[in-house]
């Protein structure tokens, strides 16, 4: 489903792209990517000619991931990252909205980061999109754009670009969660029983229109920064 599913397909594009404006083009890069989860990203950039690297809190996301992944793996927490002055660049994708103290795990990005380097993010924006989703997905917080930029500096970084994406879905989605978002059924994630729902899973055909949308936004993330969206995404550099 991840390999398919146009949320997942587009932002990894997205994130790619992101990363080859911010080096111009030179990719010849040591990355860590931290929370490493099902191994997706990792793979689409390995693909790409980045020199990966993984790690992940959980030690069944890194045997999962050593079955379709040719490149180390390190089970750590993002709190306790031990390495230093050892990556060009690292990457954090949909991962510190799950961590309490996500402060602390930029520091030790920071830290893990060459004088230079540079980290990646993506994380859920808007409080007003706030959830059942979220809850069934053990988030934390939704982040706004100040908040995020705020603590990336606070833990050292000097930012180069940030931004809103899913920005043309956000009225559908929107909506969506005004209308389903307090269902009996939504409820189902209190209990850990996550309900599946076309925004999480879309028909083909669906699925479809919104990556051909998406990719119309990924277009415009080449030239322009977007003023709202269902999430956030930013580069920043070790000064």
């Amino acid at each position: 489903m991840v390999k398919t599913h146009f949320w997942h397909v587009v932002r990894r594009e997205i994130i790619y792209q992101f990363l080859k404006k911010s080096f111009c083009g030179n990719l010849n890069l040591k990355m860590l990517e931290v929370g490493i989860g099902n191994g997706d990203v990792a793979c689409f950039l390995k693909n790409k000619g980045i020199d990966m690297e993984g790690a992940d809190i959980f030690p069944e996301a890194i045997a999962n991931c050593k079955k379709i992944l040719d490149i180390p793996l390190h089970q750590m927490d993002a709190l306790k990252i031990p390495f230093r002055e050892r990556y060009d660049i690292i990457g954090a994708f949909d991962l510190l909205e799950h961590i309490d103290n996500d402060t602390l795990a930029l520091k030790n990005i920071f830290s893990a980061c060459k004088t230079g380097g540079k980290i990646i993010v993506t994380v859920p924006a808007m409080r007003l999109l706030w959830g059942y989703f979220d809850i069934g997905s053990h988030h934390k917080r939704r982040y706004s754009k100040r908040e995020l930029k705020e603590k990336m500096e606070e833990a050292g970084f000097k930012i180069e670009r940030i931004s809103f994406f899913m920005t043309l879905l956000f009225p559908v989605l929107f909506i969506y969660r005004l209308l389903f978002g307090m269902t009996k059924s939504a409820r189902k994630v209190e209990t850990g029983r996550i309900t599946i729902s076309p925004e999480h899973k879309p028909t083909p055909i669906l699925n479809n229109i919104m990556l051909f949308i998406f990719r119309i936004e990924k277009c415009l993330l080449n030239f322009v920064n977007l003023p709202f969206g269902t999430s956030l995404i930013a580069i920043a550099r070790k000064v």
